[in-house]
Order: structure tokens, then C-alpha cells, then sequence
């Protein structure tokens, strides 16, 4: 698919990789506790790339790091059309991404996704964020890789907290805009939770071509078609911040989809019976039961979210399941819902 002039491959085929590569210098990227993986993946595939470390997580998703980076590229005399390689989850692609595009107005990317979050959501799509006072993605770019690369065998290490983050987000696509992804999902429920590779393949391919579709449509989020993606990302940042980000990303996600489908039916737009489907699914795939949240720490993360405008929130409310009405909320009217315990379920 082609965005602006720049063709992004989604592949599993470390051939592509190989020819993106090729003739390039190539640098890749990874965090510390992956490096090892990192540098066997270099070796095991003949890939003649330089190794950097970045540290660990979503603390390195920051301005110091990012200058690190810059400074290593410099020092090395890496040009305009060398290329960098993201080597790990969503903190990695959005480090590397975001120098990606700023080092000498943009090089070339690639990304290797080790998670499954990573491979559904953060590789795909072109944004780019790092974290400023403890609030994602403060600053961030839209620069768009030339080859996403998704191995399934990354997968099969991946803690089942990281696996059950990476399974948040395909089911946001499922309950916002595929009802057909959500019904394979339901139907494979044995075969996901034993992450067996042909059913992992079909959903990640899945949900990388929803994505791909809505971004194509709505790049930079200026026609509000992309919006529809940010479905339990309203609630579910501020929750994932609120905890220090000691939830991960999808499972907070999951939170906020069941916390805005209350909202939705609190504004006469969810139909009947749809939390209680949010509900079933976070059971039949065991998500964990969370803590007691605190309602005013999570509200005052939402007042720095990058969807209010002109004193009013772009919120992306579920109808149906497959069904998504963006709609605008005066934020004062919206946070005094989002304060109102009756609207945060019983887990």
C-alpha cells in the first residue's frame, strides 16, 4: 500500500526483508531485553546490520533516547538513504520511527514487530510518539515504514500478559469495525489461546489489513475516518497512564472498550445487549480482573488527550458490534460520565 509516495510491504517472507535491505547500511534497533533475540535474528538471517541497544520498555520512549540515537547516526556518518530497523514491540517501533523520520527530514524504516500488539497496532499505520511527563505520545510524527516483517515465531515466547495485550487490540477491530473478525475469533477461542500459528497468522493478517484500509483512507487522522481505530483508547490510555503503566497497552484497551460501551448506551447509541458481549468476550479469554480503579486520577490523564479540540472530544462510541459513530462531546460534559461510578462495571 502506498501513502504519499512511500510503499509499505507487509510481509512474513525474510526474503523481502533481505531485498528491502539490500545495498543499504542497515542498523537495527532493539531494546535490552530482547538484544539477544536481536542479534540471533541478525546472524540466523545473514543480515549484515549494525546493533544498537535503546534499554527496556516504555521508559525508553523518550527525547533522551531518541538523541542517542541521533548522536550514534552522526558520529557514524549514516546518510539519508541508510535504513533503521525497529527490532522489538510498540516502544521500539515508536522510538525508532519517530528518528526515522526526523534524522536528516527522514530515512528509511523497517520493522520487525516481536509482539503481537506490535504486529496488529503499533507497526502498522505510520504514527510515531514518545512520552513526555509520564503522558504518551506528547510529541510524535506520521512516517510510514517501507516493510512491516511479522513472524509468528515471536510469538510463541511472549509472556501471556504481552499476548493477551497483543489480543486487545484484534479485538477492538473485531467489535468496532469487523464483526466477521470477532465471530472467527469466538469460534477459534482453543486455538488462540494455544497460539497455534495458522490461526495467529490469519488474525494478525486480518488486522493489519483493517488497519492499513482506514489509515489509507484517513492518513493523519484529518478526516476523522481514523478516529473509529481509537475505540477503548479514550478511557484506556488514561487508565494505562493512570497506572504507571503497569497495565499494558491492550488489556487497558479492553478496560476502556467496556467503560465507553457504558458511555455509548448512556448517550442512546450502543444497542441492547452489547457491554454484556464486551463482558462475555473479556471472559472467554481470560482476561485478568483489575484492580479497583481510581476514577478522578484516570479523568485528569483524559483532559490531555490529543482528541480534544476546541473544548470538545472526538469520541469514537460502539453501536453494534462491527459498528462505530464518531461523535463530539463538550469534555466537560464528557469527564462528569467518566466520573460517574455507575458507568464503570462490575468486573
Amino acid at each position: 500500500m502506498t501513502f504519499n509516495g512511500r510503499k509499505t510491504i507487509l510481509s512474513s517472507d525474510i526474503e523481502d526483508l533481505r531485498n528491502f535491505i539490500e545495498g543499504r547500511r542497515s542498523i537495527l534497533i532493539a531494546q535490552s531485553g530482547i538484544s539477544n533475540l536481536a542479534k540471533e535474528f541478525i546472524d540466523e538471517n545473514l543480515l549484515k546490520s549494525e546493533f544498537f541497544d535503546i534499554g527496556d520498555r516504555e521508559e525508553a520512549k523518550n527525547l533522551e533516547t531518541v538523541m542517542s540515537i541521533v548522536d550514534y547516526l552522526g558520529k557514524k556518518n549514516v546518510g539519508r538513504s541508510d535504513c533503521l530497523i525497529s527490532f522489538g514491540g510498540g516502544s521500539a517501533s515508536d522510538v525508532v520511527g519517530f528518528t526515522a523520520s526526523i534524522y536528516k527530514r527522514g530515512m528509511e524504516l523497517a520493522i520487525i514487530p516481536t509482539t503481537l500488539l506490535s504486529m496488529v497496532d503499533a507497526s502498522i499505520g505510520g504514527k510515531n510518539g514518545i512520552d513526555i511527563g509520564g503522558t504518551k505520545n506528547q510529541i510524535g510524527t506520521f512516517y510510514q515504514p517501507g516493510i512491516v516483517y511479522s513472524d509468528m515465531n515471536f510469538l510463541k515466547s511472549l509472556s501471556e500478559i504481552e499476548y493477551k495485550s497483543g489480543l486487545g487490540e484484534i479485538i477492538k477491530y473485531g467489535l468496532s469495525i469487523d464483526r466477521n473478525l470477532l465471530s472467527f475469533m469466538t469460534g477459534h477461542i482453543e486455538e488462540i489461546e494455544g497460539r497455534d500459528e495458522k490461526v495467529l497468522r490469519s488474525i494478525v493478517t486480518w488486522s493489519q489489513r483493517i488497519k492499513l484500509g482506514i489509515v489509507k483512507e484517513d492518513e493523519r487522522e484529518t478526516e476523522g475516518v481514523r478516529e473509529i481505530l481509537n475505540v477503548g483508547h479514550t478511557v484506556g490510555h488514561a487508565i494505562e497512564s493512570s497506572s504507571g503503566f503497569k497495565i499494558r497497552h491492550g488489556i487497558a484497551v479492553v478496560y476502556g472498550m467496556l467503560v465507553e460501551c457504558e458511555l455509548s448506551i448512556k448517550f442512546g447509541l450502543a444497542e441492547h445487549g452489547l457491554c454484556d458481549t464486551v463482558r462475555e468476550i473479556i471472559k472467554q479469554f481470560n482476561f485478568p480482573v483489575p484492580e479497583r480503579f481510581n476514577i478522578n486520577k484516570i479523568a485528569k490523564y483524559i483532559i490531555n488527550d490529543k482528541k480534544i479540540n476546541g473544548g470538545k472530544i472526538n469520541f469514537p462510541a460502539l453501536k453494534r458490534a462491527g459498528e462505530t459513530e464518531v461523535i463530539r462531546i463538550d469534555i466537560r460534559d464528557f469527564l462528569g460520565w467518566v466520573k460517574d461510578e455507575k458507568i464503570w462495571p462490575a468486573w
